[in-house]
């Protein structure tokens, strides 16, 4: 029968930190509108089939992020969430780890398939939410 493709979630932080907003005339400005991005390590469309299937994502405030990620292939669907507390202007790139049949599996249906991407950012000063979600598909 279809083996069952197991996975795994990680998060990690790639450090690259942009400099802080500047204050004028000693007033303290407003914090700004919270905005997520989400895309792929090399910028294109469509996510290398690897091992690790990679994804980036970013937040413009200090936030809570928490990403809902959805696998889908033919055969089954493969859930999995993380959720991390995400410094500003600070690049996360998180990863879907495949097992060895899964890999195979997906080589050989990557046309099919597709990784469903839900990030939600909790900002830590105001509590605005964000909500930005994505659809990758697979490229060789």
């Amino acid at each position: 029968m279809l083996r069952q493709i197991t996975v795994l979630l990680t998060i990690v932080a790639l450090g690259v930190a942009l400099p802080a907003s500047a204050t004028a005339g000693g007033q303290i400005d407003a914090p700004p509108k919270l905005r997520l991005k989400l895309t792929t390590p090399d910028g294109k469309k469509k996510v290398k089939v690897a091992k690790k299937l990679k994804v980036i994502s970013s937040c413009t405030n200090d936030c809570r992020l928490t990403a809902k990620i959805k696998l889908i292939t033919p055969a089954s669907n493969v859930k999995g969430t993380l959720s991390n507390a995400v410094p500003a202007n600070r690049i996360y790139q998180m990863h879907l780890k495949l097992t060895g049949f899964g890999l195979r599996y997906l080589k050989k249906n990557y046309r099919k398939s597709r990784l469903k991407v839900k990030l939600t950012a909790v900002d830590a000063l105001t509590g605005e939410k964000a909500i930005k979600s994505k659809t990758f598909r697979f490229r060789k």
